[in-house]
């Protein structure tokens, strides 16, 4: 008797608790303003009676967050990357949501599998808890079963947000009791309010004058551009299931004003039963992913190629009388860090001052900021020195990286046509790289002592496919350059020059024949027909 009604007053208390909890939201002018979102979604108690969502569609995403143009120039057509088979399934009940989708390059790519889109990328989140299936939309195709993987509290931020990022799931935490709304303001014909949820994320949710979300905005970190503000607008609003849902969503972010994602709904299904998303027992139990150095768990160990020249898994250093050089600063903090610690220790009292800077792409100046915070000058095509300066001076308070911990200013040094770094222990020449339909701003690095060429995205052993195949010995024959040796960026060792063109020869010609069968097809592609203007010897049967 005593335990039942125990149980009673517990109830009652945590349904006063509730009411309360309620009315006090009720009365403030910005759970008013949730209210009546609620209300002309469907009504709180449908909004709230939602237990799953689909939404299935096609869209668009800028390519490297507007980052992988042919040059940095703000001005450049931006590139893009086809969104197929989009499935986003939410599952309201339990906090959980997985994005299903193909990503197909609408330019020239070096893979067959980003090229075509051919992998199904499978990235999930449960609650706290995110994983992938599969490798994701460049991994290989595969056979068997893919087994989920986790990939750490960051990702599962990420997604936390973006899964808030949606007219009802950001109205039922705005409507949850444990939310906190604040600062209700107007910015013309909207009315915003800032929901900060019980996981301490806030986004800003912005209402229309028809009382519907117009679009939520939130913070999210990025290697290349420090804290990034992302808007994702809702239009287009249609009725299911006594739901208004929208049609058509659109993600902007705060560089450049760049349309980061767009989504075409072509159906919204309410209710229906989904597959279970929660994560199995084996991602639960995982360790969390750890960042690791070049080679796995060991440290990183640079490999001499030539007198004063050492190579470690892309990158380049070069010794001078009383410093290095390195080219490419190419991966995020800690790595970077780990592989300046390393070079920093080949010759006593010599450290890495300068980096080459091959060109903009965010994949290549992914490091910039954590090499600007080590004090480090950045050398580079002079038509680079904007973009370089402009995600250097973008913040970092909120999800401070190494420059946000360590604010330094650039220093740059341009190359126009050509530049000499020589003394007493080594010369190097850095030229521009002219003619190359992938980048108009990129630098090559030659070392005439050695006859040791540096690239980046000329070539690369493992490509299938060679747009601009003509590029690098265009470039070779321009400059009047011996090589005998290619170190390329997208590397991990040295190769013979004569290897390298035999590799752009294969991928010319399986660019051809791929052209070939998409005109077959009369599926046409981007870049074809392939534009390639040197001889090509005859394919080895």
């Amino acid at each position: 008797m005593h335990n039942r009604i125990g149980v009673l007053a517990l109830a009652i208390a945590a349904s006063t608790t509730l009411v309360i909890g309620l009315a006090g939201q009720g009365t403030s002018p910005e759970s008013q303003l949730v209210r009546r979102a609620a209300d002309a979604l469907g009504g709180r108690d449908r909004v709230m009676a939602m237990k799953t969502l689909q939404i299935i569609g096609y869209g668009e995403l800028a390519y490297f967050n507007g980052g992988g143009n042919i040059t940095g120039d703000p001005a450049a057509p931006q590139k893009w990357q086809s969104v197929l088979e989009h499935t986003r399934t939410i599952d309201l009940e339990h906090g959980r949501m997985r994005v299903q989708q193909r990503l197909k390059m609408n330019f020239e790519f070096a893979s067959t599998a980003g090229q075509l889109g051919l992998n199904r990328s499978n990235e999930t989140l449960d609650g706290d808890v995110a994983y992938n299936i599969g490798g994701g939309f460049l991994a290989a195709p595969t056979t068997g079963t893919p087994q989920p993987q986790p990939v750490g509290a960051a990702a599962a931020r990420q997604r936390r947000v973006e899964m808030l990022a949606h007219p009802i799931t950001i109205v039922r935490a705005a409507l949850d009791p444990a939310t906190k709304l604040s600062n209700v303001r107007k910015q013309g014909n909207l009315q915003l309010v800032d929901v900060t949820v019980r996981q301490g994320d806030t986004l800003t949710l912005a209402v229309n004058a028809s009382n519907l979300p117009a679009w939520v905005s939130y913070v999210g970190p990025n290697t290349n551009l420090g804290d990034v503000t992302y808007r994702t607008a809702f239009t287009g609003y249609v009725p299911e299931k006594g739901i208004q849902l929208p049609m058509g969503i659109a993600t902007t972010i705060d560089f450049r004003n760049v349309v980061q994602s767009k989504l075409y709904v072509d159906r919204n299904i309410v209710d229906a039963p989904i597959d279970d998303l929660s994560a199995p027992a084996s991602v639960r139990q995982a360790k969390p992913p750890q960042g690791s150095p070049p080679g796995g768990g060991a440290a990183p160990q640079p490999m001499k190629v030539a007198d004063h020249v050492w190579f470690l898994g892309g990158n380049t250093f070069f010794e001078f009388d009383d410093h290095f050089v390195m080219v490419e600063a190419n991966r995020g903090d800690a790595a970077l860090q780990g592989i300046l610690k390393a070079v920093n220790s080949l010759v006593p009292g010599k450290r890495v001052t300068q980096v080459i800077q091959t060109h903009h792409h965010f994949d290549h100046s992914a490091g910039l900021c954590a090499a600007v915070a080590e004090g480090l000058t950045v050398i580079s095509r002079r038509g680079n020195e904007g973009i370089f300066r402009e995600m250097v001076a973008r913040p970092a308070r909120l999800f401070p990286d190494a420059l946000g911990k360590n604010p330094r200013p650039l220093k740059f040094t341009p190359v126009d046509d050509h530049l000499k770094l020589k003394d007493s222990t080594n010369e190097i020449d850095i030229y521009h790289i002219v003619g190359n339909y992938h980048m108009a701003d990129g630098v090559i690095v030659h070392v005439p002592a050695s006859n040791l060429l540096v690239e980046a995205d000329l070539t690369t052993q493992e490509w299938d496919f060679n747009w601009w195949g003509d590029s690098l010995m265009n470039n070779i024959e321009h400059r009047k350059l011996k090589v005998d040796t290619n170190l390329s960026v997208h590397a991990q060792k040295p190769y013979p020059l004569a290897e390298v063109v035999a590799a752009i020869e294969r991928q010319v010609r399986n660019t051809q024949a791929f052209c070939r069968r998409a005109a077959d097809a009369q599926f046409f592609e981007p870049g074809c027909p392939m534009q390639y203007n040197r001889p090509l010897p005859p394919s080895a049967k």
